[in-house]
C-alpha cells in the first residue's frame, strides 16, 4: 500500500510518502522538517510526481546518499531518507518515489518501453 501520512510532529506540511508491505514500512520521500508551512503535501507530492524541480544527489555523513528535489530558489520540495548505498541507487529511489506519487495522486504512468527517466536537471554533489 502506498500512502501519504503526516510527519512525526503532526504538521500538515511535514508529510511522508510511504510504502507499507508485509516486510514493514518504507519511507520513500519526506518534506524537510525545516520547511515553513506554505507548501501543502498535495502540492509537494504533485511536484515530485511531475519532476517539477532539480534533482540533487548528495552523500550523508554515514556514507549513504539522499536525493532531494529542489525548486528554482534551491528550497527542498521533497527528499529521501539518507539510506541509499550509492548515487545510482539513489536515482533509482527517486524514480520509485515518483511512481508512488503517481499512485497517490493519479497521473500518467509511462507506457511499457517508454523512458521512465525524469526530464529534469540532475546535480550530483558527490566528491
Amino acid at each position: 500500500m502506498i500512502a501519504v501520512r503526516p510527519g512525526r510532529d503532526g504538521m500538515p506540511a511535514h508529510w511522508q510518502l510511504v510504502h507499507r508491505s508485509a516486510a514493514g514500512l518504507e519511507v520513500l520521500a519526506t518534506a524537510p522538517i525545516a520547511r515553513t508551512p506554505g507548501l501543502g503535501w498535495q502540492q509537494a507530492v504533485q511536484r515530485l510526481r511531475d519532476s517539477d524541480g532539480t534533482l540533487r544527489v548528495t552523500p550523508a555523513m554515514d556514507g549513504c546518499f539522499r536525493w532531494s528535489l529542489t525548486d528554482s530558489a534551491g528550497e527542498v520540495i521533497a527528499q529521501s531518507p539518507p539510506v541509499n548505498g550509492d548515487s545510482g541507487s539513489c536515482r533509482h529511489a527517486f524514480l520509485v518515489a515518483r511512481r508512488a506519487a503517481r499512485t497517490v495522486l493519479g497521473g500518467e504512468v509511462p507506457e511499457p518501453g517508454r523512458s521512465t527517466q525524469p526530464n529534469i536537471p540532475i546535480t550530483d554533489s558527490v566528491s
